[in-house]
């Protein structure tokens, strides 16, 4: 949830709460993610989804993900983030719960690992 925290120059200055860690988004454009239904980094885990169907888009997902010439900026960002849904970088929720965790305890960003 946003909320305003106050104005400058006449424009509303917007608190985000969740997010940790900011960075320059305009990498986002040329992720290989944009050009696949969300569903496939969201909704792989759905209740009631096939076995198969969820097999499938895992697989699209990390393909994606492991072709993505921006990969690197989405792991840091998801990460520092603890982003806790859907599939970042080719990382589940639980990776990143884990990686994020040893990024508090040390301040280092574990290497992304590739595929």
């Amino acid at each position: 949830m946003t909320e305003v925290m106050g104005r400058e120059m006449g424009v509303d200055l917007i608190s985000f709460p969740t997010l940790r860690h900011v960075m320059k988004l305009d990498w986002r454009g040329q992720a290989m993610c944009g050009r696949l239904p969300k569903s496939t980094f969201f909704e792989y885990n759905t209740l009631g989804i096939k076995k198969k169907e969820k097999e499938r888009r895992i697989k699209v997902a990390m393909s994606a993900c492991n072709a993505c010439p921006v990969r690197d900026k989405c792991y840091e960002f998801a990460v520092l983030n603890n982003e806790p849904y859907g599939i970042w970088a080719g990382t589940f929720p639980e990776d990143r719960r884990k990686l994020f965790a040893s990024f508090r305890k040390t301040g280092i960003l574990e290497p992304l690992l590739t595929a």
